[in-house]
């Protein structure tokens, strides 16, 4: 899986089209290889980071390049704005910028100081729900919340691991962080203090907040998404997988949960504390530590994530967890035959995606073809 800070990321090569003049035909704009997409919460919007330190914003529906900016080093974390004017970057390069998504204007640029590496790798940013603060975990193990206005440094914590996934709660009070080799942690945004503890054979590749900010779901390597009540800090539910879990989100009702294991969703129904399968769909090509619930109200129990497909490359993806005319499904089985036959997927008796042929895999297939 190569370095720790690739692990969850797919690198590919992203082509932003050009609007087409003549109904029909498209020219490429450019070619990079991206490290790190987001959508922003219309879904009108992507941005993107590549490993050439360009940080990208193009139209979804056409292709088209509205804004960029360039880095000294990688971009390794991209987040929009909870409004979609903003976008905030993380690079190797030590600094975060904001600029506006529209024009590509720099907003803020933080230097990020360190505690004791040599080059401090910003590896992931995240907005509150105000847009005002901006959250960062960085390669020196800290967390760490800036005033966006400002560029002021609110609070950092130190770590005793690498910090890995972060998330604002609902209301914008708490700040939840998760390492790949340290229990999750929940803080207070005002104060940086501490407010819950999980146990510590717990890590976290990916953290979210329920919408009513009393529960946080962890997915991890250890194949299980687990379900916590933050103020207490006791697990509700441990949901077993057969692979990482490198995807979860609560639908915007509360009543679903779902997860991420490499091209699977899995779907999980509240009741009462528990939370039970609803089934699992084979989607190919979802990028890790996207998906999300749907921000628009008028699906609470849809999910949406990015995917990078040869019909149209980081395509933002939405599905109801609760439409029964086209229902999660069952069986593992139930596969789009174009893709089982383009990438050679075979299963085992249980319906499951040999680990060895799922790794087996070359990105360059997915690629569009001439």
């Amino acid at each position: 899986m190569g370095n720790w800070w690739q692990v969850g990321h797919r690198t590919v090569t992203a082509r932003v089209i050009e609007g087409a003049t003549i109904p029909g035909r498209q020219r490429r704009s450019y070619e990079d290889t991206v490290f790190v997409a987001a959508p922003s919460a219309d879904g009108k919007l992507m941005a993107t980071g590549s490993s050439s330190g360009y940080a990208r914003v193009f139209e979804v529906s056409t292709g088209r390049e509205v804004s960029r900016i360039l880095h000294q080093a990688k971009v390794s974390a991209v987040a929009f704005s909870p409004n979609g004017k903003l976008v905030a970057t993380g690079s190797w390069d030590n600094t975060v910028w904001v600029f506006e998504a529209a024009t590509g204007r720099e907003v803020r640029r933080i230097v990020v100081a360190n505690y004791g590496v040599e080059s401090n790798y910003v590896l992931e940013v995240a907005f509150s729900p105000d847009s005002r603060l901006i959250a960062t975990h960085c390669m020196d193990r800290t967390t760490r919340v800036f005033e966006v206005a400002t560029g002021r440094e609110m609070w950092h914590v130190l770590f005793s691991g690498i910090p890995w996934a972060i998330a604002f709660s609902p209301n914008g009070v708490l700040l939840a962080t998760g390492s790949l080799d340290y229990p999750p942690q929940v803080f207070d945004i005002a104060t940086g203090r501490r407010v819950a503890r999980f146990p510590s054979e717990v890590f976290a590749a990916v953290v979210a907040f329920s919408p009513n900010g009393k529960l946080l779901a962890t997915g991890t390597l250890d194949q299980t998404a687990r379900v916590f009540e933050i103020t207490t800090g006791r697990e509700v539910e441990r949901l077993a997988h057969n692979d990482w879990v490198f995807g979860v989100a609560f639908s915007h009702d509360g009543d679903f949960l779902a997860t991420q294991t490499g091209d699977w969703l899995h779907a999980y129904r509240r009741d009462g504390e528990r939370w039970r399968h609803a089934g699992s769909r084979y989607v190919p090509s979802i990028w890790p530590k996207t998906l999300r619930s749907s921000p628009q109200g008028n699906c609470p129990r849809c999910v949406e994530f990015v995917r990078d497909v040869p019909e149209d490359p980081l395509k933002l993806e939405r599905i109801n967890l609760d439409d029964h005319s086209k229902p999660i499904r069952r069986d593992s089985h139930d596969l789009v035959g174009k893709w089982s036959t383009k990438l050679g997927l075979t299963f085992d008796t249980r319906g499951r995606i040999t680990p060895l042929q799922v790794g087996a895999i070359p990105f360059a297939s997915l690629k569009k073809e001439k």
